[in-house]
C-alpha cells in the first residue's frame, strides 16, 4: 500500500468531493496550486521541493508551514519516501520538527543540497542557481537579478561577470510605475501627424 493510501486508512488526513482542501490530523490546508491552476504533479512537487532545498541550503529561511504544505503536496503528487508521510502530517504544534523531517525526506528522495564550505564558491553557486530558475521560468527574472545584486555580487566584490545582472537590477530597482516610455505604435503615429510652424 503506498503511503497516500496508508495515510487515508489511518484517518490522518482526507480530500473533499473535489481534491482542494486536505485535512491533516483537524487541520485545515490549502493545496497548492502551481499558476496553471490543474493539481500538482509529480514532477511539480520535486521541483517545489528541490527549490525549498537550496533556499534552506543557502541561507534562506523556509518557514516550517510552508515545508509542511510542500511535504503534502509532494505526498499528494505521489512522492513516496518513508519521512513524506509524517512531515505532511505534521500538526500546529508540531511545527518545530519539520526542519529535521525535511532533511530526511530530502535525504531519501536524493534532493539533498550540497553546498561549497568555502565561502566565495557558494556564493558562486547560488548565482548559478538563481540563473538556472530564471532561465526555466521559475524565477522571475526581476526577482532573480535583484537576489544575484543583494545576496551575490555585493559578497563578491561586483565580479565583471556579474556586471550585467547588477546593471539590470540596479535600473529595475529605480523604475517607476508612472514612466512612460514611446512604443513604435506611438512613435509612428506621431511621424504621421503633420507638423505645426
Amino acid at each position: 500500500m503506498s503511503l497516500l493510501g496508508q495515510l487515508k486508512a489511518a484517518g490522518r488526513y482526507g480530500t473533499d468531493r473535489l481534491g482542494q482542501e486536505v485535512r491533516c490530523r483537524g487541520y485545515r490546508r490549502l493545496r497548492f496550486s502551481p499558476p496553471t491552476g490543474g493539481p500538482v504533479t509529480h514532477d511539480e512537487a520535486l521541483k517545489e521541493l528541490s527549490r525549498l532545498a537550496h533556499e534552506r541550503a543557502f541561507g534562506g529561511y523556509v518557514g516550517s508551514d510552508t515545508i509542511i504544505q510542500a511535504g503534502l503536496d509532494a505526498l499528494l503528487a505521489g512522492v513516496e519516501s518513508e519521512s513524506l508521510a509524517m512531515l505532511a502530517g505534521l500538526g500546529r504544534n508540531e511545527e518545530l520538527e519539520a526542519p529535521d523531517l525535511f532533511e530526511r525526506v530530502l535525504y531519501e528522495l536524493g534532493l539533498d543540497v550540497d553546498v561549497p564550505a568555502e565561502a566565495r564558491a557558494a556564493r558562486w553557486a547560488l548565482a548559478y542557481w538563481l540563473a538556472g530558475q530564471m532561465v526555466d521560468g521559475s524565477l522571475d527574472p526581476a526577482a532573480g537579478t535583484f537576489r544575484i545584486w543583494r545576496d551575490v555580487a555585493w559578497d563578491l566584490n561586483y565580479p565583471d561577470e556579474l556586471q550585467p545582472l547588477v546593471v539590470c537590477a540596479y535600473n529595475l530597482d529605480d523604475w517607476d510605475e508612472n514612466w512612460e516610455y514611446p512604443s513604435k505604435s506611438s512613435r509612428v503615429k506621431r511621424s504621421r501627424q503633420p507638423r505645426v510652424s
